[in-house]
């Protein structure tokens, strides 16, 4: 709870400037500031640049420098003098080519598409001048500040093809929380041509329509505390059934709220689970399928029944965060949770732990074999065929000190016992993505020399190289 105490008091600090739907800016416009646009090449594939946060320890080593040196980018696609930097919004050409979408360089966090759109959470706020203007303006020629935007997949940067549609927070996901491990939600869902998205602040749940001049609201809560609200919304692809999550927060001395899960449609939502002090509604609570689960229980988001669960591991065996969560083949998911910790989670949501650092928790339901791994902090999962690859480090807190590769059978559920960092020639991990193209892993880290280098994990046959041409590393990759 400590760490959720630091983000409570983060928001809150936020709240104090973020309220409401819309918000005007107390910076002055720019009448030099320059027009945010976007622009997606005609691409049919995008992507967020990973270059990557976990170097920002290295030594000698700028975020900037590592990306340039290891995105490979070509300034024929991107633009001659184009800066691409980390957590940058990609669009990707058939020879793996990339090029920057906006024309400024703001971090994204997520990529969602609906029939016509490629919905973009971020923190899109522009920087200012000496003289406190803005350099970035919005459409309107107002300071740039905007939390998730609507841009057509055909933008040529033209007026009117982005929109904004939120101007606070949209759900608990922030840039300054380093990696996001806990506590944080995207806060947005999509289904065919409509958006869902909360607006954390202030407890409210909105929806926008391709082509409307404006989002509806169709839910709010009184937030628990100030400065907070709804965390994320769910929408069953099948249904259209909806469900919006308030997760457990402790807002200071004597003060605590269990959190709720709110369901039902577009005509409303209620109450559908409670927390109580035994059933606390935790923050790592995510979709699985067609369920949304929590601590003991789940929804079913077809029927809007909740059913019990078995969970196994600290706070459920949870996935910890949107990422880091790799689907298998029976229907459930793996993924890194609580404390740094694996575990997986099966079709009818029941967790097992498979690794931790500090000892195994299964009691019932789970045939799996878990390992305990002293001094081993899982970072970072990535599916690739038949396996998902994960690498921890010994400071759970800087995941720039990679010292185990790992590799989960995604039939077997079990994880190997080798420890595939000699197979590297590294002696520190410093991060891990996907190749822009071919979809191979690329494993970033040091040697003993502490020089940087990099190995390819091959996506079809699962052999390692370990002296690859450098690609372009992204995640998030969607085609549409």
């Amino acid at each position: 709870m400590k760490t959720l105490i630091a983000l409570l008091t983060m928001l809150m600090v936020l709240g104090g400037c973020l309220s409401g739907q819309s918000t005007s800016s107390t910076t002055p416009a720019s009448s030099t500031g320059v027009t945010f646009i976007a622009n997606t090449h005609s691409s049919s594939i995008v992507g967020r640049a990973i270059g990557s946060s976990m170097t920002t320890n290295v030594a000698a080593l700028s975020v900037g420098d590592y990306v340039t040196r290891s995105l490979g980018i070509n300034t024929a696609v991107a633009g001659v003098g184009q800066q691409i930097s980390n957590y940058d919004f990609l669009a990707i050409n058939t020879n793996g080519q990339v090029a920057k979408i906006f024309n400024y360089s703001f971090p994204i966090y997520s990529i969602k598409t609906t029939s016509s759109y490629l919905i973009v959470a971020g923190e899109f706020t522009s920087p200012t001048d000496v003289n406190g203007q803005a350099l970035i303006l919005d459409e309107a020629g107002k300071p740039l500040q905007c939390y998730l935007y609507a841009i057509k997949k055909s933008a040529a940067g033209a007026a009117g093809d982005i929109t904004c549609l939120s101007k606070v927070q949209v759900g608990s996901y922030s840039a300054t929380l380093t990696n996001n491990a806990h506590y944080s939600h995207l806060g947005y869902d999509v289904i065919g041509k409509n958006v869902y998205y909360t607006d954390f602040v202030n407890g409210s749940l909105y929806k926008w329509t391709e082509g409307a001049m404006s989002p509806v609201k169709i839910f709010s809560i009184v937030p628990p505390f100030a400065g907070t609200g709804l965390d994320d919304v769910f929408v069953n692809q099948t249904t259209g059934n909806i469900c919006a999550l308030e997760s457990a927060l402790t807002g200071g001395t004597n003060q605590f709220d269990y959190g709720n899960i709110y369901c039902g449609t577009d005509a409303g939502l209620s109450v559908t689970i409670q927390g109580t002090s035994t059933n606390e509604v935790l923050a790592e609570t995510r979709a699985l399928n067609s369920y949304l689960v929590t601590t003991n229980q789940y929804v079913d988001m077809t029927t809007l029944a909740v059913h019990d669960r078995i969970a196994n591991g600290s706070n459920g065996g949870l996935p910890s965060s949107d990422r880091n969560v790799v689907n298998i083949p029976s229907g459930g998911t793996v993924q890194i949770a609580y404390a740094w910790s694996l575990s997986y989670m099966d079709a009818n949501a029941t967790t097992c732990e498979v690794a931790t650092t500090n000892g195994i928790n299964n009691s019932n339901g789970c045939s799996n074999v878990p390992q305990t791994i002293p001094g081993v902090y899982f970072q970072t999962m990535i599916g690739l065929g038949n396996y998902a690859w994960t690498y921890g480090s010994s400071n759970p807190n800087n995941s720039s000190t990679g010292n185990y590769l790992a590799r989960f059978d995604l039939t077997t559920l079990s994880l190997d016992t080798t420890n595939y960092m000699s197979w590297l020639g590294m002696a520190s991990i410093i991060g891990m993505a996907t190749d822009g193209l071919s979809g191979n892993l690329i494993v970033t880290g040091l040697n003993s020399a502490g020089a940087l280098t990099t190995a390819t994990i091959d996506a079809t046959t699962g052999a390692i190289n370990g002296t690859p041409i450098i690609s372009t590393a992204v995640d998030n990759r969607t085609t549409f």
